[in-house]
């Protein structure tokens, strides 16, 4: 027992001390502090959250940002953290698919990847790695997106960009 509230330094009515807020001065900021924590949603954590809460990721896990490949032919892989990779047509929350973008803009937003062309590849078998060739010596930007069983890019945008050297 904290030494300040016994009955002798505290006198009361009863026996039995009761703490008050006057005898516990910290309590009322103790109080409001849980509370505003509870009302702000606060989970605890002192690093702010764990790895769901900053959503879904792809990464391209090689070749590396910078590269320089000798030949236009390498194999490509992709790691997904927050979402699984399926193949398309699935239409389940948290799901998706690969599509690879090569020296081509994205899609606006909301709008589906298109089908194969020659700067789109589609993964749709659920792949997480492909071997991309004749790719002709010069700088290429591939960008692997991930979108939902209707080729939708997921939002917030699910994608990473490498840029390579073939030489």
């Amino acid at each position: 027992m904290i030494p300040s509230l016994l009955t002798r330094d505290h006198p009361s009515v009863d026996s039995h001390p009761r703490p008050t807020a006057r005898g516990l001065p910290w309590l009322p900021v103790l109080s409001g502090a849980l509370l505003v924590g509870l009302a702000c949603g606060g989970s605890g954590e002192a690093d702010g959250g764990d790895a769901e809460d900053s959503g879904p990721s792809v990464s391209i896990t090689s070749p590396v940002n910078g590269a320089r490949l000798q030949g236009g032919t390498f194999l490509l892989t992709m790691e997904v953290s927050g979402v699984s990779i399926v193949p398309a047509g699935t239409m389940e929350e948290g799901t998706g698919h690969h599509h690879l973008v090569i020296d081509g803009p994205l899609p606006n937003e909301g709008a589906p990847i298109p089908p194969t062309t020659d700067v789109v590849i589609h993964l749709g078998q659920a792949q997480t790695e492909f071997e991309i060739t004749g790719l002709g010596p010069g700088r290429h930007t591939i960008i692997a997106v991930v979108g939902d069983g209707m080729h939708i890019p997921l939002s917030p945008w699910v994608a990473d960009t490498v840029t390579v050297l073939v030489q």
